[in-house]
């Protein structure tokens, strides 16, 4: 007999297969005070960590690409010195070992959290690390098997960056997790890889190794003992030359990226992500060393437009070469834009590269800057911009005071585009990365749709363009309502190209807009996504 449990689907295709159990993670035991010296304390840790990160740079040499460069990125973590000697500081204050070295971690992680994407998935690989090392200063077992033959579904509380490191996408056909919303990392992962899951599935951890459990994202749910033919039937996709409502555009951070984006038919690039190439980088690049990135990625794209963010860090996503001092609340602080106060040759070296690297390639390059606020701030990018020589200029609008300021905008931008991961973040207060909040970060939020209508009617009137970036470009249905509330392109992820693209080639504007008045004038998220389903079925 089959039986539905329901959760948020990641991905188009449905897969049936048989359940593979993580295991379950180890305890953090509750804060205790030193019984032994500090010296038998710091021993102990020193030990720990160095099993850790042996065992995880022992794993690093075994596999490849990405999942090797996780793998080495965290058992750098672990041998990191300024943890340890955050966590012997702890150790002086009188908590054990085990205490030390998660409140240590958390100290580091809350200056990461707040930002998502890739810097949260750093912020995920402190939590694991310092729990990898209380997991051997207290003696339990810690085996987290990914399956390296046959075909399974996945199924665990949440993923971490080290599980996701050692996933096969043709072994690891399906996830499921207990944890997770449409922007969780683990979503993001999936969705890049291909992998059909359903996340925020809360009876999750009720399915056992065997079970056969067929993973329908289109439904929005997980059946036990289901078949395919039970599945949730997906459009199907339409030929490369389709129009559609409006632009699919891809997201990247790197070359490979962009040659995925090609490959699924993206219109272009609406996101490129740059500071994912100075994650590890000791020191401020070059010039040149930054016009050889892309250029690089430009050639990939060829004649295809490429919005290209600049850096969108600071405290809260700590690039070492910043030298930034660490703030008590970084969500809030010197990020994004921001940096240009205290680094402002920084941004203008990385424009100064985008520049010659869009002339050396002959490349459609658009600029935009991220966690603009204020019509000055914006006003002082244009200015910048236009100095070196770039024309097409735009910001990201991820804040709730920029959205109400649109119109203030006029005559000094080309476009917009809306980062809805972190406006949903700063509109409804919650961080991004708490999973006990994921039903605020819902995309399908009404308060969200009806503020991206505001942005998108004060743009019309002067004249600039509006794109979505976020998450929320990546559901199909979506993306039909963003185009009927006035939304301009859409830019998600390349393996979700195809899908967006489909619906957004059937659809037409009067259902589109149709389907925009249902979604705003619903009172929940929920209900905003199954009228707008019933409706586009």
């Amino acid at each position: 007999m089959s039986q539905i449990l329901p959760g948020t689907g990641v991905g188009s295709t449905a897969v049936i297969a048989p359940v593979h159990r993580l295991a379950d993670r180890p305890i953090q035991p509750p804060p205790t005070r030193r019984k032994k010296s500090i010296e038998e304390e710091i021993a102990a840790l020193e030990a720990a960590a160095k099993s850790v990160q042996d065992l995880l740079q022992s794993r690093a040499t075994q596999a490849s690409g990405d999942a090797s460069a996780i793998l080495t990125a965290l058992s750098a973590f672990a041998a990191d010195p300024a943890l340890m000697m955050a966590a012997k500081a702890e150790i002086s204050n009188g908590w054990d070992s085990p205490t030390a070295i998660s409140r240590a971690a958390k100290s580091f992680a809350q200056m990461l959290q707040s930002a998502g994407g890739a810097f949260a998935e750093r912020a995920a690989d402190l939590d694991e690390i310092a729990l990898r090392i209380t997991a051997e200063l207290t003696g339990q077992e810690w085996s987290v098997e990914i399956p390296t033959s046959g075909r399974f579904v996945l199924v665990a509380e949440d993923l971490t960056p080290a599980d996701t490191a050692g996933i096969n996408s043709k072994v690891v056909v399906g996830v499921i997790t207990q944890k997770g919303g449409p922007t969780s990392h683990t979503s993001i992962i999936c969705r890049q890889m291909g992998i059909a899951a359903v996340v925020g599935c809360a009876a999750a951890l009720e399915l056992t190794n065997g079970d056969i459990v067929l993973v329908d994202p289109v439904g929005d749910r997980v059946v036990l003992n289901g078949d395919l033919s039970d599945a949730t039937q997906a459009l199907p996709i339409v030929a490369p030359d389709a129009k559609t409502l409006i632009p699919v555009y891809g997201n990247i951070g790197n070359q490979k990226d962009a040659k995925a984006v090609v490959e699924m038919h993206g219109a272009g690039v609406g996101l490129f992500r740059t500071e994912l190439l100075y994650l590890d980088a000791q020191s401020a690049p070059t010039i040149a060393e930054q016009r050889k990135i892309y250029q690089a990625v430009f050639t990939e794209i060829g004649k295809l437009p490429v919005v290209i963010r600049t850096l969108d860090a600071g405290s809260d996503k700590p690039l070492r070469f910043l030298n930034l001092d660490s703030e008590e609340n970084p969500a809030l602080g010197i990020r994004g834009w921001r940096i240009n106060r205290p680094q402002p040759q920084v941004i203008y070296d990385q424009l100064t590269a985008i520049k010659q690297a869009a002339d050396a390639t002959g490349a459609d390059v658009r600029v935009m800057a991220p966690m603009i606020a204020i019509p000055q701030e914006a006003f002082e990018f244009a200015a910048i911009a236009r100095e070196i020589g770039l024309t097409n200029i735009g910001i990201m609008i991820e804040t709730p005071a920029i959205a109400f300021a649109v119109r203030d905008l006029a005559g000094h931008l080309n476009f917009v585009s809306i980062g809805t991961n972190d406006l949903a973040q700063y509109l409804f207060a919650a961080d991004r990365q708490h999973n006990e909040l994921v039903d605020f970060l819902d995309p399908w939020q009404p308060a969200l749709l009806r503020t991206i209508k505001r942005i998108c009617d004060d743009a019309k009137r002067i004249e600039l363009s509006v794109g979505v970036c976020g998450e929320a470009a990546a559901d199909p249905l979506l993306a039909v309502v963003l185009a009927g509330i006035g939304v301009n392109s859409v830019s998600a992820a390349a393996p979700a190209i195809p899908a967006v693209r489909t619906r957004l080639a059937i659809a037409n504007i009067e259902i589109a807009e149709q389907a925009a008045d249902l979604a705003m004038k619903a009172t929940t998220a929920q209900s905003a996504k199954s009228l707008v389903k019933s409706l586009l079925k």
